[in-house]
């Protein structure tokens, strides 16, 4: 087992604690341990939950690896010697007063007086005997499925960290800090509250037994290597991210298609079932919110839900949970393009606000019917994709509330934080929500991108102690890396996969869900006095290198992509920029003064080296993937004369005069460098008052070529499209996004310095596109793009614009292709990297 001996900086909540019993002190306080020896009796009632029967064998363990002493545990009316340690209800705390069933969901309490201790709170009903030596996959049936109150366990847990001094920074043994104490003596004292944020959710249950990835790639892990459940439901449980309501808001119109596709096609966004059988439903599909059948369904199944009748189809209740039934619509932008949804929508408004009215009126539309019936009920809208942005003018019902998407990592930018703090306000303080979730992207940047990963304690610490800061936060769903596991030849369970990059996010975040009056300097710093002892110091140094670095303005600066960016797909700002060799360099040496200062062989180098195997070498790895792909070695930037002469005919046919002047310019190159799947080319000329490209994308499987925006919207994108991008030289605060798909649809949008839509979302650019579609050969558009809107008057021969010409293709698998004129070495959204034109006069 492994344990820490104390020290005076790590240790001191214990020895001002728990310090050597002399006569004057003794009989006011409760000792538990003397000089290793137990005295004192761990009490449970006759038939314990199996919350309370866990709270104890925890108890006992930590009690033991603190002092060498095992105090016993028995069932009440057994024989007991020395102070009493009740745990859960027991008849002898229920004279006292203290009975579980009146505690509220995640309250308990801790209260010790001289000759006894009790630690109770409000526990589920199931009393199913616990092995401790198992792997308490009990608790995962009570606790982890139904989210079942452990109020019995937060008492504990709470005894044990505040009290005594534990602390769970990671999953197994390694992970435990444990003061050792001969003797445990505490002073009388009363404790009783409940968990800031209720709602506490994460998956999956299990944990990768080796913590990071050893191999970079989770390629055919093994079961019995890396799956353990033991220690994520001790982890989970410990940390109090159990033990909440559950809390299950997702995608809510689950496997309508296949309840109501084909008797009531109109429902949906294809308006056939024909061609809804030929979609990935949830991935190309929307529902039509407009109609009234739909919404009356919907109401049905909620009401339903909270009559506590059986699922009328699977997935219908896919989105519900406990007290809240959660609205979202599915995962993609081909939204309904029918006349009364248009008409809801506000494409000016920006990709993130475009469907905000349309939305938000449906959600409050089903809470004030479900209220009539239902008064109880309660929904949670998911705050997402082009509804993520609150709604303008519009009340919430007292029964919605709101979850929104967030990803912490990109608020090392002032304006991304300021942005989601502001749309909070707004949700509550505009809309009147009364109650706020949110959904954590603790996972992004992917992993398997092979990331610069962010690590960055302090800016998921102090955004937790904003959202517990607000009256109407309720907690959430922090979403992890996590990966499945094999076992002869099948896949046999997920694993939470790299806890030793992840607790950098989540674990101050759970703290801080639990008690909002920690102070977050004072979390940070213990955890590195606790956990790395000697050597905090130059652990502290090496982990604010990496925060620091994440959030280096230079660097960001430097690099010329904007911050929207800064995802799974941008890896030349990753390791051109952030993560360059100079920079590994030092946090190499930072890693090595470490390892110099913590004693070889002890817990402290162990927990260095996973330092160094989970973070620094996964980073080394990274990078060295960076230095040998095709994104380490872009092509030139391409350049391009554009004439400036007669205006071509634009009929989608692009066989005018004008053209044949003019050579093709080739698109080779995916945006991450690699050769193209499909070809497309495109030609550019321009008069006075407008800029034209003719665009051929060649195209074998016409027939699977996706089209369902008709109009104009962000959802062009979501088809087989056109991207162009137009700055003006140089590259400085805005250029514009524009899309066709074969439709002739269209999509633009202006984008500031900080590559959000911002104040520029109401600018319309008045582009337009003629497309000819030719059976399994290819497809062509004629683009006309006036220069008013961009530049304010008619271009002048000399200018030099940037211009890229990108295309999203989907016919060819189920992976959609991104190929590029100018190679982008990440996303499209790269100004530096876009193409340069100059304006040049027609040869006659």
């Amino acid at each position: 087992m492994l344990h820490t001996s104390s020290f005076v900086k790590v240790s001191f909540i214990v020895v001002s604690l728990v310090s050597a019993v002399d006569a004057r002190s003794e009989a006011r306080r409760l000792v538990l341990v003397r000089d290793g020896h137990p005295l004192a009796t761990i009490v449970l009632g006759k038939k314990p939950t199996t919350s309370a029967q866990l709270a104890a064998f925890d108890l006992q363990y930590h009690l033991r690896m603190m002092s060498g002493a095992t105090v016993p545990i028995v069932r009440e009316g057994q024989k007991t010697r020395g102070a009493l340690i009740l745990v859960g209800d027991t008849d002898r705390s229920g004279a006292l007063g203290y009975r579980g069933e009146d505690f509220a969901h995640s309250e308990f309490l801790v209260d010790a007086a001289p000759s006894r201790l009790v630690l109770i709170g409000r526990d589920t009903g199931d009393h199913e005997e616990v092995d401790y030596e198992s792997d308490l996959s009990v608790l995962c049936r009570y606790h982890a499925l139904t989210q079942a109150p452990l109020g019995t366990c937060h008492a504990a847990h709470t005894f044990l960290e505040r009290v005594l001094g534990v602390r769970w920074y990671l999953p197994t043994e390694i992970g435990e800090v444990i003061p050792e104490q001969r003797t445990i003596a505490i002073e009388p004292m009363k404790l009783r509250r409940a968990v800031k944020a209720p709602y506490r959710a994460t998956h999956p249950y299990a944990v990768n037994r080796n913590l990071c990835y050893d191999d970079y790639k989770a390629v055919d892990w093994q079961h019995d290597e890396h799956y353990d459940l033991r220690s994520g439901v001790l982890y989970w449980i410990r940390n109090k991210n159990w033990g909440g309501p559950r809390l299950q808001v997702n995608h809510s119109f689950v496997n309508w298609d296949r309840a109501f596709g084909a008797k009531h096609p109109e429902w949906f966004s294809t308006k056939s079932w024909e061609k809804m059988q030929k979609l990935d439903y949830q991935f190309q599909t929307n529902p039509c919110l407009s109609q009234e059948g739909l919404f009356q369904a919907n109401l049905q199944i909620i009401r339903d839900y909270y009559d506590g009748k059986p699922e009328p189809f699977q997935g219908a209740y896919w989105s519900a949970s406990g007290a809240y039934f959660g609205i979202c619509l599915n995962d993609n932008g081909s939204w309904c393009r029918c006349a009364p949804c248009v008409a809801q929508y506000r494409p000016e408004a920006g990709d993130e606000a475009s469907l905000s009215n349309y939305f938000w009126t449906y959600v409050n539309r089903l809470g004030r019917a479900i209220t009539r019936t239902h008064p109880r009920a309660a929904l949670i809208g998911l705050a997402y994709s082009d509804y993520t942005v609150p709604p303008q003018d519009i009340r919430f019902e007292p029964n919605v509330g709101v979850m929104i998407c967030r990803m912490p990592y990109r608020y090392w930018h002032a304006a991304y934080h300021r942005n989601d703090y502001a749309q909070i306000r707004s949700f509550l303080e505009d809309c009147g929500a009364q109650t706020l979730f949110t959904w954590e992207y603790l996972i992004h940047p992917w992993v398997d991108s092979n990331p610069f990963t962010p690590v960055i304690p302090r800016i998921n610490a102090r955004d937790a102690k904003y959202l517990t800061g607000l009256a109407a936060f309720r907690g959430g769903y922090m979403q992890l890396h996590l990966d499945a596991v094999m076992k002869d030849g099948a896949r046999n369970g997920l694993v939470w996969s790299h806890p030793v990059m992840d607790h950098f996010r989540l674990y101050f975040r759970l703290k801080i869900y639990d008690d909002p009056s920690l102070d977050v300097e004072a979390l940070l710093s213990e955890y590195y006095e606790k956990f790395y002892g000697p050597a905090a110091r130059q652990v502290l140094a090496f982990v604010a290198a990496l925060e620091q670095r994440w959030s280096d303005p230079e660097a960001r600066a430097a690099s010329g992509a904007f911050p929207h960016q800064y995802g799974s797909s941008n890896a030349r700002v990753w390791w051109e920029h952030l993560g360059t060799r100079a920079f590994m360099n030092r946090a190499e040496a930072l890693l090595k003064a470490a390892k110099r200062a913590a004693p070889v062989g002890s817990v402290y180098a162990q927990r260095v080296d996973l330092l160094d195997r989970g973070v620094l070498q996964l980073l080394r790895n990274n990078r060295r993937q960076f230095a040998g792909s095709g994104l380490a070695n872009l092509p030139p930037i391409p350049e391009l004369d554009v004439p400036i002469g007669a205006a071509p005919r634009l009929d989608g046919r692009g066989d005018d005069a004008v053209w044949r002047h003019v050579a093709w310019q080739r698109i080779e190159r995916t945006n991450m460098n690699a050769g193209a799947p499909a070809a497309s080319r495109f030609k550019a000329v321009a008069d006075r008052d407008r800029l034209y490209l003719l665009v051929e994308c060649t195209e074998r499987f016409t027939e699977r070529i996706v089209a369902q925006m008709a109009g104009r919207g962000p959802a062009v994108l979501a088809d087989d499209s056109i991207e162009l991008f137009v700055s003006k030289e140089p590259v400085g605060g805005r250029y514009y996004q524009l899309g066709y798909n074969t439709l002739g649809s269209v999509f633009e949008l202006a984008l500031d310095r900080t590559g959000k839509s911002g104040d520029t979302a109401s600018w319309r650019g008045d582009t337009s596109a003629r497309v000819a579609l030719h059976a399994n050969e290819r497809w062509v558009a004629e683009i006309a793009i006036p220069w008013q809107p961009f530049s304010g008057g008619p271009v002048k021969e000399g200018e030099i614009w940037r211009l890229n010409v990108c295309r999203n293709r989907r016919a060819g698998s189920d992976k959609v292709e991104f190929t590029n004129w100018s190679v982008c070495g990440g996303g499209f959204h790269n100004p530096q990297r876009f193409g340069r034109i100059r304006f040049v006069a027609a040869q006659r």
